[in-house]
């Protein structure tokens, strides 16, 4: 039944997606607000993190249960496309991508890191004078998008259900919003799995020997950050440019988004043989 949903919810996500779309997080917000935690000390902030993230993941899921059989479990699976299509969001991601490729072809470079820095987290806040460090961390911001926007939501889904979709989403929101290592460090924890595992998928969707050797540097050291785990990797799976150009690393950047496309599609075939197998 999982299967069935994650499959429905993808196909209304691709068919109700829009440029400019934004999720907003105002309500989790005002529900975090009363609760002042930066000026709280950790162990309160954790008290909120278990009010305001834990407590309702756990209702939803005793929702749920209390859905089972009912009309053969139809309203059930209707509500659960509706709330995971919500935690992945309706974005147009490639369309937000063009303005970004469209000024990279005029080689206006400032433009085009103006353009990515509107919709990804880019590291350099300064203007950008370097086009190959412009592309690097493009490329990089991307993968990590992608990652963040369907890989781990998808992963906590398949795990626990709705109840884990929205327990990454909103634990992504109180990071967001109480800007504490702790609470940074509890989304690391959350990633840490699933990143690996996009990591290994590379291997199978490009270059395996490439992309293997920095999975098995992140096996070793498994300090090293998510986001540098998935750039080493998908670098590693793709084929390197020779020289740098703006032609050259437009090409790259549809490689890297081939990629992406490829590996999403192994997981997906993954869990629909996992589901034939009665495993999930």
């Amino acid at each position: 039944m999982k299967f069935l949903i994650l499959m429905l919810s993808l196909l209304l996500q691709r068919q109700t997606s829009r440029s400019g779309y934004r999720r907003k997080r105002i309500w989790f917000s005002r529900v975090l607000q009363p609760l002042a935690l930066a000026k709280q000390s950790i162990p309160l902030q954790v008290g909120g993190y278990f009010l305001s993230v834990i407590l309702p993941c756990v209702l939803l899921a005793v929702f749920f249960a209390s859905l089972h059989g009912l009309l053969l479990g139809l309203i059930s699976v209707l509500l659960q496309i509706v709330l995971f299509l919500y935690v992945l969001g309706r974005d147009d991601f490639n369309a937000r991508l063009r303005s970004y490729r469209e000024a990279w072809q005029r080689g206006d470079y400032q433009g085009a890191f103006e353009s990515a820095r509107g919709f990804l987290s880019l590291q350099t806040q300064t203007q950008v004078v370097e086009p190959q460090q412009l592309h690097a961390e493009v490329s990089a911001a991307i993968n990590y998008a992608w990652f963040i926007r369907f890989f781990v939501p998808v992963f906590w889904f398949m795990l626990l259900g709705i109840p884990g979709a929205f327990l990454w989403l909103l634990s992504f929101w109180f990071k967001l919003e109480l800007k504490q290592q702790w609470s940074d460090q509890l989304v690391d924890a959350l990633i840490w799995i699933p990143s690996r595992l996009l990591a290994l998928t590379f291997c199978l969707a490009g270059d395996f020997t490439g992309a293997f050797r920095e999975v098995l540097k992140s096996v070793r050291n498994p300090e090293i950050p998510a986001a540098e785990v998935l750039a080493a990797s998908a670098q590693g799976a793709l084929p390197q440019m020779e020289d740098f150009s703006g032609s050259a690393a437009l090409k790259a950047l549809e490689n890297d988004h081939d990629l992406l496309i490829r590996s999403a599609v192994i997981w997906l075939v993954l869990i629909a043989a996992a589901t034939i197998l009665g495993h999930l």
